[in-house]
């Protein structure tokens, strides 16, 4: 699968509708960052030509501290910029 700077395709998770951009997929990524520091607005902007609206993240952070482990989802894309947004957070 195709790695870009550290953030890893896993595979695809579905399809939305037909043509460029159908395909949802499923990234993981691991950083030294934290949790505060990934979901800052444009972290992963320079991402912004891979992702789609839809892809999901399982991001794990902060690992050479104490590793947490947060699934996002890509709330909107531009050709500069993408959005994120927690899932599941308690």
């Amino acid at each position: 699968m195709a790695q870009l700077k550290g953030l890893n395709k896993i595979t695809h998770v579905g399809v939305a509708g037909v043509g460029p951009g159908s395909v949802r997929n499923l990234w993981g990524y691991v950083t030294a960052d934290n949790l505060a520091t990934v979901g800052a607005a444009g972290y992963f902007n320079d991402f912004a030509e891979w992702m789609t609206k839809g892809d999901q993240l399982m991001v794990t952070c902060d690992v050479d501290a104490t590793p947490v482990l947060r699934h996002y989802v890509v709330t909107a894309v531009s050709a500069s910029s993408v959005t994120i947004a927690p899932q599941n957070v308690t």
